[in-house]
């Protein structure tokens, strides 16, 4: 939580929970805190379950599809694995409101930051309840839920800091950071679902899951937390993009883009990589970063990827719409089938009375509807790398003028603006 987190620590004793072929799992062995007993020695079963799931599944994907790890290990005299620490200390941080972080401090020598640990580590949350099941969020069971992915989403970062660093590039923007964190989060769910990348992926088969884990749904029972936040991030995205962007954060404590960052991330993959893993172990070890990376991957101007996203984000998967041009499809994922799910299970489009109301509508978007003909539509704000969206119809025979003008005045709009344009007919 300190501002120079970097020179100012709190040592910790910790105990070796687990040892794998790549990773140690470390327990603080402190047996309270905050006037409360912790659950220290009471979770070595639940250690063993999420290394062994690391060794034989996470680490393929983040070695395949992102690169080392340990890429700075040889360098630091590091311990040679990735270090997972848990601690009730984590828990307190930032008023509870973080599950695991990483710090790039940890790739440099103490003499250069006092708080280096010289490895590959990563600092995650301890469950406070010996309670069985999912009872409350603090179980083990809800824990181990919880923390899967959240594994494979820090080693990501942890990969991405050591290659950077071991090879003297700047560090990857936060937004794009994130944003490929989920993608690795994504691969990891996908080994649960048994599904592959541009297989236009339905809500039942994997969001379903998140939800239904406890029902008794065939397939669900004990399944970890995969998808569904990468996608209730997207909904609220969407239903204001234009104050939100995949550019990172636009005001005090947004975390949106963490979505934004992920979709674009993967619509670019499914149409620009011809193989997956490449693109992304490409994008990693880039020498540019943020959108300039972006443009590095696709061969194309930030601008065209950012509408031809947009446009996709909008008609993927659209009832009665083949479009001629394939970037306005998200291939991976079936959208308009992954928002009507989420709001059948989770707000009233199956049942108007269901108590859950989280997603208010079978799609998130609130396009700016306009008739062919004379209109005067005002966009008073829009965050750089924001969109917003105009459905516009009328006869297929006739033609529209669209004049972009400044919001007061005759005076022309600010040149950074584009327009993207689809036509569905």
């Amino acid at each position: 939580d300190a501002p120079d987190f970097c020179v100012s620590s709190v040592p910790i004793g910790a105990r070796t929970a687990f040892i794998g072929a790549h990773s140690v799992i470390l327990e603080d062995t402190t047996s309270t805190f905050n006037a409360r007993p912790t659950l220290k020695g009471q979770m070595d079963d639940y250690f063993k379950r999420l290394g062994d799931d690391f060794e034989r599944v996470m680490w393929p994907i983040i070695t395949a599809a992102f690169g080392n790890p340990l890429a700075m290990d040889t360098q630091l005299g590091g311990p040679g694995k990735v270090v997972m620490v848990f601690s009730p200390r984590i828990n307190a941080m930032q008023r509870g409101n973080v599950v695991g972080f990483v710090a790039s401090c940890d790739l440099f020598p103490v003499a250069q930051r006092p708080s280096s640990n010289t490895g590959a580590f990563f600092y995650a949350i301890v469950p406070t309840s010996t309670a069985a099941g999912y009872a409350n969020s603090e179980t083990r069971d809800q824990w181990l839920r919880l923390l899967r992915a959240t594994v494979i989403h820090e080693v990501r970062h942890v990969t991405s800091f050591a290659e950077r660093t071991s090879r003297g590039l700047a560090l990857e923007d936060a937004s794009w950071e994130e944003g490929a964190a989920r993608i690795a989060e994504e691969m990891y769910a996908r080994s649960v679902y048994g599904t592959l990348p541009r297989a236009n992926m339905m809500y039942a088969q994997t969001l379903g899951c998140d939800v239904h884990y406890l029902d008794g749904t065939v397939g669900c029972a004990d399944r970890p937390l995969l998808m569904l936040r990468h996608f209730d991030g997207l909904y609220g995205y969407m239903a204001s993009p234009e104050i939100y962007s995949p550019l990172g954060r636009t005001f005090s404590g947004e975390v949106a883009f963490y979505a934004g960052a992920w979709s674009m991330l993967r619509w670019a993959a499914d149409h620009f990589g011809t193989l997956e893993s490449q693109f992304f172990r490409d994008f990693t070890v880039s020498a540019v970063t943020g959108s300039a990376n972006i443009e590095a991957r696709t061969g194309r101007f930030w601008e065209e990827s950012l509408g031809e996203w947009s446009l996709a984000m909008y008609l993927d998967d659209l009832s009665g719409y083949a479009p001629q041009a394939e970037r306005m499809k998200f291939p991976s994922w079936n959208l308009a089938d992954i928002w009507a799910g989420m709001c059948a299970d989770l707000g009233p489009c199956r049942d108007p009375t269901n108590p859950v109301q989280i997603y208010g509508r079978n799609v998130p978007f609130l396009p700016r509807t306009r008739a062919f003909g004379n209109f005067l539509l005002g966009v008073g704000t829009m965050a750089g790398g924001g969109f917003t969206i105009l459905d516009l119809t009328g006869p297929s025979a006739a033609s529209q003028v669209i004049e972009l003008k400044s919001l007061i005045g005759t005076a022309d709009p600010p040149s950074t603006l584009r327009i993207a344009i689809a036509r569905v007919r």
